[in-house]
Order: C-alpha cells, then sequence, then structure tokens
C-alpha cells in the first residue's frame, strides 16, 4: 500500500525540520511520498521555494511541491491560485472563512480545501459548499496537527465539527484527504493511526484508506499530466489517447 502525506512543512518555509530530516522520518512511519508544502500569501516567494526543494532527493521516497494558499478573501484567493496552479503538483486551501471555504469548493483549479472548520464553532462547510466541491473534483481535508494542538473544551468542539465535515462528504460523496500538517518531524503520525482516528469519527476503513493512498495518487498523477502538457486542465481524456482520469 502507497501512503502519501499531503501536507508537510519543513524549514524552506514555516517547519521547523529540514526536507530531509522530514522526509526520511515520513519514510520511517511507512510513506512512499510526501508533498512538502510552501505556505503561501502574497509575500511568499515560490520560486525560491521550489528551486531549493527540486535540488534535494532521498532514496525511495517521492518528494512532491504544493502549496498552501493562505488568503483573507475570494478575491486575494483567486489571484494567488493563477500565480501558483502552473508551478506545482498540488494546490491546497487553507480553510477556516465561509467565503474563503466556498471559494475554495467552486474553483476547479483547486484540489484540497483543508480544515474548513479551522477557528470556527461550527464545521464551515454546507451542502451548497459541498455540492460545488463535488462538481469540481474539490476533496475536503483534514490534518492531524490542529487536533494535536488543541486541548478541552477547544479539542472537543473541534473533533466534532471534523467528524460533522466527514459524515457530510460521505453523504455527499465529496473526496476525502487525510494528512499529518506536520511542522517537524515529531508532529508526523503513522498512517494507520491516522486511519484508525477516521474510523472512529464513522468513516469506514476502505475510505480511511483511501484519504491517504488512491485519492491524492490520482490527484498528483493528474496534476503531473497536466504539467507536462499532456492533458488539458478540466479535460476527461488525455491528449493523444482514451485513458480516463
Amino acid at each position: 500500500m502507497k501512503f502519501i502525506d499531503s501536507q508537510i512543512f519543513t524549514n524552506l518555509c514555516i517547519g521547523q525540520d529540514s526536507v530531509e530530516d522530514m522526509v526520511r522520518s515520513a519514510k520511517d512511519l511507512g510513506y512512499s511520498g510526501v508533498v512538502v508544502n510552501c505556505n503561501y500569501n502574497v509575500n511568499s516567494d515560490i520560486r525560491g521555494f521550489l528551486d531549493k526543494l527540486n535540488a534535494i532527493k532521498v532514496d525511495d521516497m517521492e518528494i512532491v511541491a504544493g502549496v498552501t494558499i493562505d488568503a483573507k478573501d475570494v478575491i486575494e484567493l483567486k489571484g494567488l491560485i493563477s500565480k501558483v496552479r502552473e508551478q506545482v503538483e498540488l494546490v491546497i486551501v487553507r480553510g477556516g472563512r465561509y467565503a474563503v471555504n466556498r471559494g475554495a469548493c467552486e474553483d476547479s483549479r483547486v484540489d484540497i480545501l483543508m480544515n474548513p472548520h479551522a477557528g470556527r464553532i461550527d464545521n464551515g462547510l454546507d451542502e451548497a459548499c459541498l455540492g460545488l466541491a463535488k462538481k469540481n473534483n474539490v476533496a475536503i481535508g483534514i490534518s492531524f496537527r490542529p487536533i494535536l494542538k488543541t486541548y478541552r473544551r477547544q479539542r472537543a468542539q473541534m473533533l466534532q465539527n471534523v467528524a460533522t465535515n466527514l459524515k457530510l462528504c460521505r453523504e455527499l460523496g465529496v473526496k476525502i484527504i487525510g494528512c499529518s500538517g506536520a511542522q517537524n518531524k515529531w508532529e508526523l503520525r503513522d498512517a494507520r493511526q491516522m486511519i484508525a482516528v477516521a474510523d472512529s469519527f464513522g468513516l469506514d476503513l476502505g475510505k480511511g484508506f483511501s484519504a491517504l493512498t488512491t485519492t491524492p495518487i490520482e490527484i498528483l498523477q493528474k496534476n503531473k499530466k497536466i504539467l507536462a502538457g499532456e492533458q488539458v486542465r478540466g479535460a476527461e481524456m488525455v491528449i493523444g489517447g482514451n485513458e480516463n482520469v
């Protein structure tokens, strides 16, 4: 089984440990690949981040470049997506504000809306948002780090919101992604541990495994073809062939 952690941060951005240390630790935990993220806002240097990341190799591990967009409103969100979409293999939007949550769900250039419940007393999504997410093939992401960093009442509220979103995604057929969101190697988590946590929220084991295996792998494979010019974004067919996405 090929496990992918779709969101880790290193000292190239807001993380604490080197890419090499993070990737080797992920490998020890059973992962085959990781997406090293740049926390992206209007002041970010994406070119410098990519140049440094592309120079790093770790044996038997796939290292993929991604961004986690941190936008204050929908206008800023759209502008940031336009700047990075054709440069990286994974575009994540940091959720929380309802307008940003909805803006991400309605934009097919977004791969994952991460933690739509962040900083909220509710779950941050409704059926309208999730209908748009399904239509535009936007996955809903849940990262483990915020759960680790909250306590008591705040954690209980967060866990309730996570459970609500997983339930809605399951009922409405929206894709789910699980990841660590780790900013140092001690925050990485074994994939099977995260699957067990998802199971405790009512997400069956099959969907839990998909959230860390087939779903991120399919997204990354599609985006690699688009960046290589082998597929047009939004098209369902590969140029020059009959292979379905």
